[in-house]
């Protein structure tokens, strides 16, 4: 599936809920994404478009979810391309793979994962009163219908 940055950018709109009137201003979060190095890309030269994975659409997603709990734009970035990277793409072994990442501070780059309800219902019996877990797998199937319905527009 061959990606350009409007097709992410809509995908990413979709799956976030940006309004309308806020699209500005999560343009200029994405730039910053950018600038901080997610996703990482090729330079593609000049006048040529640069291509997409989905990979790196799910790089910008998890970012953008774990600023929206408290991290800051560097360390959503090491967290986000860590997740992504040792996550599978979807599920594992027909479970969904969820990440408890450490609580927002300076140098927060830790995060668990766990695969099932099962794994999520244990670690709940021994958990902290507070926590923020968010679900991978879920994440990657909303990103895949938002891209798919921005090819289609497109």
């Amino acid at each position: 599936m061959d990606l350009k940055y409007k097709h992410v950018e809509a995908a990413l709109v979709d799956v976030v809920g940006v309004k309308p009137k806020a699209i500005g201003a999560f343009r200029g979060r994405l730039r910053h994404l950018r600038k901080l190095g997610l996703p990482q890309l090729q330079a593609s030269g000049s006048g040529k478009h640069l291509i997409y994975t989905q990979r790196q659409a799910l790089e910008m997603l998890v970012a953008i979810q774990l600023e929206k709990l408290g991290h800051k734009p560097e360390g959503a970035v090491k967290l986000s391309l860590s997740i992504v990277r040792q996550s599978p793409f979807g599920q594992y072994e027909s479970k969904d793979c969820y990440i408890l990442p450490d609580p927002p501070s300076e140098d927060s780059d830790r995060y668990r994962m766990m695969f099932g309800a099962n794994d999520v219902c244990e670690f709940l019996a021994f958990s902290p009163e507070v926590f923020t877990l968010v679900n991978i797998s879920a994440l990657i199937r909303k990103l895949n219908v938002a891209l798919d319905r921005s090819l289609k527009l497109a």
